[in-house]
């Protein structure tokens, strides 16, 4: 990529990329110099190029802190040099590194009641539920009534529970029956029923999603989830709950919820207040206060280093890239601090 670089070659995206990388790395990351991609940075011409460049682009690109900026950024070189080890031509080389960086975006399946799947479109963010389920712009995805029979038109099938998930590299919201707003992270599903017409509104999530839960003292919301149950009449919350960890976090951003175990312990339930997050391991909760915006920077489009363990930023970034990330020996133990855009 680097040759692409001095030639004038790269996409947008790549030389934003490779601009970004050589800040960090000319400031913080010393690497052998016996690997291709470092022996290039000897290059006087690329070397003027870049430094050019540098004063030019670093504000907008990354707002983030230099070690920030490094730790994310070598994710790339890591990748670079995992492929010149494996391969000698230079465009294969670049072709899988392209290949690896694409971001995610809107991507969703939706599954009904009856078995129906439908690959929502990449051009929208979001679905809307009610007789029709359509697009937020008022396009149609599909009618319930064109794939139920007439006479089962009745509250009890309208109940029938909807899938939607994402896939790793995708995102996706929906605006339920009753007007609440769900926005799924990748790899992320959620099951809901078409309407409520019960006494409760419960939903049930795998993954990440950011709740904004429409007020209804008579139909608490209730969303499912690994070990926990949460109990809301209104508010806006963000649960991560991925297969994998041995925990189950939720962040309260605006008014309050109440979280207890799967098993109805009320013993065992915590009560959240704005800017407070519980962590529910081992059928045991800990609640501490944290920084929303770090927590919700991925409903902003953004990645948020500050607080969390380099494995955690980086299964983050592998999910949205669709990345296998290969640590050899063992996990960096660093902790970061700083954003970056997803895109």
């Amino acid at each position: 990529m680097l040759k692409k670089y001095k030639a004038g070659q790269c996409t947008p995206e790549e030389t934003r990329l490779v601009e970004s990388w050589y800040n960090a790395f000319s400031a913080t990351v010393e690497a052998p110099s016996s690997t291709p991609d470092i022996q290039l940075l000897h290059d006087e011409g690329l070397r003027k190029i870049l430094d050019a460049d540098r004063r030019k682009y670093r504000a907008p690109f990354y707002r983030v802190a230099m070690l920030a900026s490094a730790a994310a950024l070598l994710l790339f070189l890591g990748v670079s040099l995992y492929f010149y080890r494996d391969n000698d031509r230079d465009e294969i080389k670049d072709e899988r590194i392209a290949e690896v960086f694409i971001p995610g975006g809107n991507k969703a399946t939706l599954t009904l009641a009856n078995g129906e799947q439908y690959e929502l479109a990449g051009q929208k963010n979001g679905i809307r539920m009610g007789d029709d389920i359509v697009y937020e712009d008022g396009s149609t995805v599909t009618s319930l009534e064109s794939i139920m029979p007439a006479e089962g038109l009745n509250a009890s099938l309208r109940e029938e529970l909807i899938t939607l998930s994402t896939p790793v590299g995708g995102t996706y919201h929906v605006v339920l029956a009753d007007g609440s707003r769900v926005r799924l992270n990748a790899g992320s599903k959620l099951i809901y029923p078409s309407k409520f017409v019960a006494g409760e509104r419960k939903v049930q999530l795998e993954g990440e999603a950011y709740f904004q839960v429409t007020s209804d003292k008579q139909k608490p919301f209730i969303v499912v989830s690994e070990g926990q149950e949460i109990q809301v009449l209104g508010t806006e919350f963000n649960i991560s709950t991925y297969s994998g960890y041995e925990e189950v976090q939720t962040t309260l951003v605006e008014g309050s919820v109440k979280v207890r175990t799967s098993l109805g312990d009320e013993s065992a339930s915590v009560v959240l207040q704005p800017g407070e997050q519980s962590t529910l391991r081992a059928g045991k909760f800990d609640v501490r206060q944290v920084d929303v915006s770090n927590v919700v920077a991925w409903t902003e489009g953004k990645f948020s280093f500050s607080g969390k363990e380099f494995k955690q930023i980086m299964d983050e970034v592998s999910r949205w890239y669709d990345l296998q990330v290969i640590y050899q020996g063992g996990v960096p133990k660093d902790r970061l601090v700083g954003d970056a855009y997803r895109h």
